[in-house]
This record gives structure tokens, sequence and C-alpha cells, in this order.
């Protein structure tokens, strides 16, 4: 029955061998990174059957060895409390990331434009750490405030007036088609179910960046939004050419 655990479907990259009741997880890859998200995954595997047959994973004996042939110092490391395979980078590399982020943080703070998107960002470095997301169509409208929007389009006079045809008086920008509107309560509540809590422009990307779950919440909710906007768009065009 043990022998399963040399048969089980890994990452590629990934392979595992054994000897009495020693396990190893072996990993080849190009990049330090891509060995840290290959083990990661293959030990998560390994654990899943370990549980199945009424084993256990013993974080506190695990250890990890690099082999490279860089001259670049790199480790890696077991975290005891999460049981995860973790980098570590030299002092001399920790502290150009660090000085990198800085003199980041400084022009994303100064910068003249990008103002709605500092407003959702404040922090660049959260950002560019992110383990997951992709930017997509959708996101990108959410973030920069460009896209079907009245208020947009009427700034390049493609509409006749900046108002929400929906709440009157009010401009129809980002902040107010994504969390005002009156337009989208179902969107909004599913929206803030799933994050548990409101959602403001200010905590938005701090929910995306929670997981996987969150982002695609997000993305869900801007993608129905900025679909019906262009529906929209598309029959006022057709109405105004008949």
């Amino acid at each position: 029955m043990y022998d399963a655990i040399f048969k089980l479907t890994l990452p590629e990259g990934a392979t595992v061998v054994g000897f009495a009741d020693d396990v190893a997880v072996v990993v080849s890859a190009k990049y330090w990174e891509e060995v840290i998200l290959i083990a990661n995954q293959a030990v998560a595997t390994v654990r899943g059957w370990l549980s199945s047959v009424g084993l256990q994973l013993a974080d506190h004996k695990t250890e990890v060895l690099l082999v490279t042939s860089r001259k670049q110092t790199e480790s890696i490391t077991v975290s005891k409390e999460a049981g995860t395979i973790d980098a570590c980078t030299s002092p001399e590399k920790e502290e150009r990331k660090i000085t990198t982020d800085q003199w980041r943080q400084q022009r994303w703070e100064t910068a003249d434009s990008g103002r709605w998107t500092h407003r959702l960002i404040p922090y660049v470095g959260k950002w560019y750490d992110r383990q997951h997301g992709e930017v997509e169509f959708y996101i990108t409208q959410l973030l920069t405030g460009h896209g079907c929007f009245i208020a947009y389009q009427y700034r390049f006079k493609l509409d006749y007036t900046a108002e929400c045809p929906e709440c009157q008086t009010v401009e129809k920008i980002a902040e107010h088609v994504f969390f005002t509107c009156i337009r989208f309560p179902a969107e909004i509540s599913e929206l803030e179910r799933v994050c548990g809590g409101r959602i403001t422009p200010e905590n938005v990307v701090s929910y995306m960046l929670l997981s996987d779950q969150h982002w695609n919440a997000v993305k869900r909710f801007t993608t129905v939004v900025l679909k019906r906007l262009r529906e929209e768009v598309l029959e006022d065009v057709t109405s105004m050419e008949k």
C-alpha cells in the first residue's frame, strides 16, 4: 500500500525517492523561485496522501537541501510553523530589495498622475510582491478608472453628460460605479459576502491580495459590471444611428 507514494502525480520537475521509513522529494528547476513553488506543491501532494492513509508528515523533522552551481549565495528553509519551504536571501540581496522598494514607493507617492490607482494601491511593494492574480482587461479598468464610465467618456466628448442616469447629479466615475451606484446591489452584496466585509476603494486591493478566492471574486464583480456598461454603450450607439 505504501508504495503508492512513489506513483503520486507530482508537478513537473519533482520526484519521490525513499529508503526504509524516510522519503525525499527531489526537485529540479532552472530558477530557485521555481524550486520553491514546485517543492511546496509536491510536499502538499505527499502530505495529502499521507493523511489519506492515516499518516502524518513530521514537519519538525523535515529538512531541505539546496544544491546549485551558482556563485551567488542563496538558500531555502523549512517553515516549522507553516510546514512550507521558503526562500532565504543573502543580507546584500535583502538590503538591495529594501532600497529598491523605498525608491519605488517614493516615486509612487510623488507622481502627479495615477491618483485613483494610488488610492487603491497605496503601497506598491505589496502589489509587486503578490503571489497570485493576473491583471486582465476588466481589472485594469478598475485600477485605472479608464473605461466605460460616462464621466471618463465625457472628458473626451464621447458622451453628452458626466452624470449617472440612475443616481442623478452624481458623476459616473469608476468609484461611483464600483462602490456606490444603486444599480449593482446584488453584485456588491455577493462580493462583500465572499470578502467578509464592506468593500471600499481603500480596502478592495487588500482583499484581492489575501488569496486567489478574493482576487477572483473582485474579478467576477468587475467583469459583470463592466460588461453591462459596455452593452449599454453599444445600445446607445445603435439608437443614435437609427
